[in-house]
């Protein structure tokens, strides 16, 4: 292997992991615990940092995670962010860091995002198909957006299938579940529009949605929270995307929110300049019809950027990312 020199990028990666153990000694205590780095395969600016308690002959067992945000440039790495991932929590629901302090959303410690994860679009730029309805659930030919994801273990998982492709995509798709809290379209929820005449559709998932966490849908027709399966539950927003953010980043105990759509959602926040993260994935497919995302957009003058691009097996991972100053 080659040596790792001052300048080289392993040379960085060394003295960035030394000028922040104090930070990480904020949450972890170095005398019970050990860590480590690996590269996420999201991203080079996204590292996760797993802290790990030893355990018996299998060596380490995975206790928490502290996620660090970095940013490289002429000078070095300088923190983005610094987001506790404990499992534990106090004694009030939320996670706690070292030194007891409760990481509610809107402190300082929590720094969650708000951002779109696995967004499929083709290459003319729809996020779904046209007549979306029963049939259709993502528009007419809109299921061949979504082919990327269909052969991963991660969908297959979730539906209760062995084996699945292990490559790229499926690491991507596999980060897409590690949110606090979903905002949905109420296209998303289901293919019903005006007032609900019942209750009795709950979505299109069955029993136990893959979600494990509450779920924001806009709707501008009032109705019950429904709770399902799995620790999923539906809560309906009448008041719009600020109200459905700020109600989801209350219960998100500071990890992120993901927007999971549908099109006029995700164009929404992101005209609104709410969006921190926008993951695309780019299939090689022409609709000529649908639901546009860049629809009445301008991106450039929003304040969002291309920062990486990553070549899956089935489609091209596209990470836009609001501008750091």
């Amino acid at each position: 292997p080659k040596p790792l020199t001052a300048g080289s990028v392993g040379g960085r990666r060394l003295r960035f992991l030394a000028s922040i153990r104090h930070l990480l000694a904020r949450f972890v205590d170095p005398a019970e615990y050990a860590c480590f780095a690996t590269r996420s395969c999201r991203t080079a600016l996204d590292w996760p940092y797993h802290v790990l308690k030893r355990g018996g002959r299998s060596g380490f067992h995975t206790r928490r995670r502290v996620r660090v945000e970095v940013v490289f440039n002429l000078r070095g790495a300088r923190l983005l962010r610094l987001t506790n991932r404990s499992n534990h929590e106090n004694g009030h629901g939320h996670p706690a860091d070292r030194g007891g302090n409760v990481l509610t959303p809107g402190s300082a410690t929590s720094m969650s995002k708000l951002r779109v994860h696995s967004f499929a679009i083709s290459l003319d730029g729809y996020g779904a198909g046209p007549s979306q309805d029963l049939q259709h659930p993502i528009g007419v030919n809109g299921v061949d957006l979504m082919e990327w994801f269909f052969l991963t273990r991660a969908w297959r998982r979730m539906h209760g299938e062995p084996d699945g492709e292990t490559g790229v995509d499926n690491g991507i798709a596999e980060q897409g579940f590690e949110f606090g809290a979903w905002i949905l379209g109420r296209n998303m929820f289901g293919p019903i529009r005006g007032p609900w005449p019942d209750d009795s559709w709950k979505g299109w998932w069955g029993d136990e949605p893959p979600y494990h966490v509450p779920v924001f849908v806009l709707t501008h027709h009032a109705r019950a929270p429904l709770t399902m399966a799995g620790g999923t539950e539906f809560r309906f927003v009448t008041g719009g995307i600020h109200a459905a953010l700020e109600q989801a980043r209350e219960v998100a105990n500071g990890r992120d929110v993901r927007v999971g759509g549908g099109v006029s959602t995700v164009r929404q926040y992101l005209q609104a300049g709410l969006i921190d993260e926008l993951h695309l994935a780019v299939r090689p497919v022409l609709l000529g019809a649908g639901e546009h995302l860049w629809q009445d957009l301008n991106m450039r003058s929003l304040g969002y950027e291309c920062a990486e691009r990553v070549v899956g097996e089935r489609a091209t991972h596209m990470f836009v990312r609001k501008r750091v100053e």
